[in-house]
Formats: structure tokens, C-alpha cells, sequence
């Protein structure tokens, strides 16, 4: 069973369809996501001379877009002043039986932008979702030379 087009959130084009296609396949290079699109458990990468990368599952969001797709995002952490924040934070979404993922959102605190690609229910800003989409490709690649994805550490054994 495949995306039903008239709930999907965007329409998604061939050569969109492959850079989505080639995003859900980086985050699976990173083990984010498993072959079936299935996510990790909330944890951290950590690769030495590198900030480390943050993932965390949304729940609040899956099926959002009235299909089944899961929410989680992924984000670098800065400190500044004894605060820690994320910079940059993205928010996306994986449809496991389609295995494709497009951006949901982008924040970066660092220079004050939040920007979503749905801003309500029924609204896609393109111009956000091309930027977005093209970042993720960009930023995935980057995380993949940097060596993230083969250690992980768990969240849950973080926080006790």
C-alpha cells in the first residue's frame, strides 16, 4: 500500500522522489532508521572532534499528514552561557512502506530561524520544503563523512 496523494502533505515529483528515496537511505546509512524504516531508540552519536548528533522520536506527529508516517528529529546541541540548545534542530517525517522521509521543520537558535514546511493542516510552503529537503541531503551526507552512526549511545541511560 503506497501514499495516498490526495492526504499527503506535498506532491512529490521523480526527482523529488529520488533525493526522498536517497534521504531515507543515509538515515539508515547513519542507523536511524532500520532497512524498514523503523526508528532507533532516543539516543546520541557521538564522533570525536565533532559535535554529537541527537536523535529523539516524536510520537505527537506520526500519521500527521493522514498517512503512515513516524516524526522524529535529529539535532545538533550548543552551549552558550551555561544553556544548551539546539543548533540546528530538523523535524522529519518517515513513511516506512514508501521508505522516503521529507523535512517537517528546521530550527536554528543560533541565528533565531524556525521555519516549518506544513505551517497549518493543508498548507506546504514549497520554497521551505525544496530549501529543507536539499539541507537534510547536505547535512545527511556531511554526517555520514563525519563518521556518525557507529556509536550510539542511549538516551534513556543518559538521563538516570
Amino acid at each position: 500500500m503506497g501514499i495516498d496523494s490526495s492526504r499527503f502533505y506535498g506532491v512529490l515529483s521523480m526527482s523529488k522522489r529520488n533525493l526522498y528515496e536517497t534521504n531515507f537511505n543515509l538515515l539508515v546509512q547513519l542507523k536511524i532508521l532500520s532497512e524498514n524504516g523503523v526508528l532507533r531508540s532516543n539516543s546520541r552519536s557521538k564522533m570525536r572532534g565533532y559535535k554529537d548528533l541527537v536523535f529523539e522520536q516524536l510520537p505527537h506527529i506520526d500519521n500527521l499528514s493522514g498517512n503512515l508516517c513516524n516524526g522524529f528529529s535529529i539535532a545538533h546541541y550548543s552551549e552558550q552561557d551555561g544553556l544548551s540548545f539546539q543548533n540546528p534542530e530538523m523535524v522529519l517525517l518517515v513513511y516506512p512502506q514508501n521508505k522516503i522521509v521529507e523535512a517537517f521543520s528546521f530550527h536554528a537558535a543560533m541565528s533565531d530561524i524556525c521555519e516549518a514546511v506544513y505551517p497549518e493542516p493543508g498548507k506546504c510552503c514549497q520554497k521551505a520544503k525544496e530549501e529543507q529537503n536539499s539541507y537534510l541531503h547536505t547535512w545527511l551526507v556531511n554526517l555520514t563523512k563525519q563518521g556518525h552512526g557507529v556509536f550510539w549511545q542511549d538516551r534513556q541511560l543518559e538521563m538516570a
